[in-house]
């Protein structure tokens, strides 16, 4: 027999949750069911259980249930919808440490999905069931149910979310189009649900009870701190953005939130109806509120959005042309002066000269800073078709927005004149666009285009000051790594040192460098 190690199961980056409504269940939705020949009984074939007698015997519950239940990032469609649901003695019994030690674990509750769409997929969770002295619950009441001949009862309540809420681990495997998964958070059962369990088959024909390739494992919660219901709530609000995503904080990602109520985010898909209004519908059945909460935390979350916008807006107004002078274009007139460009500084400290170099390299660094944001916005798009990192299609348009916006706000700074009027060391250098020869600028372009970056690296990479800030800029994420429960580090770590390589060292190099040039101008005065 083939046994999960839970130590060598590799962890799974995809998202599963689930909510289930309550139901109540009758006897005509109850089937007994048999495996192979009627009322035969044979060995189980188990080198730790000689000689025991199982029976083919289960039972299957018929759910009359049209709406999403199971949600699991990797499949499309995601969302699937619970159909049955089967009792059987211990079918996994294959899980090294858990299931092969413990004798109490008597059972398997098992849970059949099935898409909306005409598709073999079946997505089965598989409930350990273990014997316990607890107080009954509803596996219980309905183990009674099924196995009392005479109950007078016509149905019987069955809340399965309050029984399966609290799971923190599960195994994921996959046999032919099915989708297995084993909670290893056992549910417990009395003494006499125990006993009606052993009876039943642990063998199944819905599934494989192993897999050679495609297993790993999924974790579910994590370790919080208790939150009382209302600061739960403003965290929540406070972290569906795509900040909040990459930070970890996202409640649309897991089940990091469900340890203290029965609300699960799921974007699911019910049967017959448009994405918009199940998408709604959804959102209203697992997070319990009316339309009025609904419609009062749209308006939240819109205002917040508006003001977000704004404070780009202004940040955007008031730093990125400062930024872009002191980097960009400070930068270049320093560096050509310095190569001995054609012109000189008259007696009263202006430049006077030919100025079509300047506006070359200027043209140079402006077409690679869009090549570069051209190659985020794609590489974003790309990232965000994956199931896990959807949010990464906002942060791509939130890039081209952010970048129409700030190239329009320089674009407009440099028709003014006094704006252009750049202080360096050696005296001022009044910058003026109408001066400009195109055809002068665009000699020897491409080439230069070319070597620009290779040209940017030897000068600035030997100096210490730079390595200094590069690393700074390390310290400060490992620190806020640590300080927040992030997600996906290794990802975070790659697209820093990317971004920390390109732009965010040099351009605070290149600033640092020519606002010292500014104090000592002034130091001169």
């Amino acid at each position: 027999m083939s046994y999960f190690y839970l130590k060598e199961l590799n962890n799974s980056k995809e998202t599963l949750q689930f909510q289930y409504p309550e139901n109540n269940i009758s006897k005509r939705q109850i089937e007994k069911k048999i495996h192979g020949i009627a009322n035969s009984m044979k060995k189980k074939e188990d080198e730790k259980s000689d000689d025991i007698q199982v029976s083919n015997l289960y039972y299957e519950v018929l759910l009359p249930n049209n709406k999403p239940n199971f949600n699991f990032s990797l499949l499309q469609p995601t969302s699937f919808t619970a159909r049955k649901f089967y009792f059987h003695n211990l079918i996994h019994d294959n899980i090294a440490n858990v299931s092969d030690t413990n004798k109490a674990i008597v059972g398997e509750f098992i849970v059949e999905h099935a898409p909306k769409v005409a598709v073999n997929q079946r997505i089965y969770s598989c409930y350990l069931l273990e014997q316990s002295n607890n107080t009954d619950n509803d596996i219980d009441s309905l183990i009674s149910y099924i196995s009392e001949k005479n109950n007078d009862e016509e149905n019987v309540t069955f809340d399965l979310q309050t029984l399966v809420r609290n799971q923190k681990q599960c195994i994921h495997y996959v046999d032919a189009y099915n989708h297995i998964f084993i909670f290893l958070e056992t549910i417990p059962v009395n003494a006499k649900s125990a006993e009606f369990l052993q009876t039943l088959s642990y063998e199944t024909n819905l599934f494989e009870k192993f897999s050679l390739a495609d297993k790993r494992i999924i974790n579910l919660h994590k370790e919080m701190k208790p939150v009382k219901v209302e600061e739960e709530k403003k965290k929540k609000d406070n972290t569906e953005s795509f900040i909040g995503y990459i930070l970890g904080d996202s409640n649309k990602e897991g089940m990091d939130n469900a340890d203290n109520d029965d609300e699960i985010y799921i974007d699911c898909q019910p049967v017959n109806e448009s994405d918009e209004s199940e998408v709604g519908y959804t959102k209203r059945l697992m997070k319990g509120k009316d339309s009025q909460n609904e419609q009062a935390n749209n308006i939240f979350q819109l205002v917040n959005g508006l003001f977000i916008f704004l404070f780009i807006a202004f940040f955007v107004r008031m730093s990125i042309p400062l930024a872009y002078k002191l980097a960009i274009i400070k930068s270049i007139l320093s560096w050509k002066i310095n190569e001995g460009a054609q012109g000189s500084f008259n007696k009263n400290g202006e430049y006077a000269g030919e100025q079509n170099t300047f506006f070359k390299y200027i043209r140079i660094a402006d077409y690679w800073l869009v090549t570069i944001l051209l190659l985020y916005i794609a590489r974003y798009f790309i990232v965000g078709t994956y199931p896990t990192r959807k949010m990464f299609t906002l942060v791509a348009v939130f890039l081209m927005i952010f970048g129409i916006f700030c190239y329009s706000t320089i674009q407009n700074y440099k028709k003014d004149l006094s704006w252009l009027n750049i202080s360096l060391e050696k005296g001022n250098v009044p910058l003026n666009y109408e001066s400009m020869n195109e055809n002068e600028v665009g000699k020897n372009f491409f080439q230069e285009f070319a070597s620009f970056p290779f040209t940017l690296i030897y000068k600035i990479f030997g100096r210490p000051m730079y390595w200094a800030i590069y690393a700074l800029y390390f310290i400060v994420l490992f620190i806020a790594l640590s300080l927040f429960d992030v997600k996906d580090r290794g990802f975070i770590i790659t697209e820093f040192f990317i971004f920390n390589s390109i732009l965010l060292t040099p351009f605070t190099y290149l600033m640092g460098a020519t606002s010292g040039m500014n104090k000592q101008n002034n130091k001169n005065d």
